[in-house]
């Protein structure tokens, strides 16, 4: 599963982000991206107001699987932000969120450029990494 972080890298041409995204899909990996990382990945491009940008995100997003915001997801959110909240370690709702789709999904990794983030929540914990960290790994 990949956060907006990456996504946001490959949009932006990071050459490792690109390279690392770009072998596996080569691989036929599957790879998924959360309703909230497409939210939050156009707000940016939006917010800049360049057309040429939005029409380069959208074509980004489109080769990814999204998985929506339902009700599983909002209720693993729930219980993951009541979790943060009880130990003072609250992160952003979007964070929140895709955690929660991560762990829904049963996905292998959570690749974000912002692991600290996810690194508080058990169920995401060790399986949270930065593009050079699983570059590392990936065959």
């Amino acid at each position: 599963m990949l956060d907006s972080t990456v996504l946001i890298d490959v949009e932006r041409k990071n050459e490792e982000a690109l390279e690392l995204v770009k072998s596996m899909l080569a691989n036929n990996e599957e790879l998924i991206v959360s309703a909230v990382t497409i939210s939050e990945v156009l707000t940016g491009v939006y917010y800049m107001g360049k057309r040429e940008s939005l029409l380069d995100a959208k074509a980004v997003l489109a080769q990814f699987s999204p998985v929506p915001l339902d009700a599983e997801v909002a209720d693993k959110t729930a219980q993951f932000a009541a979790f943060l909240l009880r130990n003072g370690s609250p992160i952003d709702f979007k964070d929140v969120a895709i955690a929660a789709t991560f762990t829904v999904t049963k996905s292998d990794f959570l690749l974000t450029q912002n692991k600290k983030h996810f690194e508080i929540i058990p169920e995401v914990g060790g399986k949270a990494r930065t593009v050079l960290e699983f570059r590392k790994i990936y065959r």
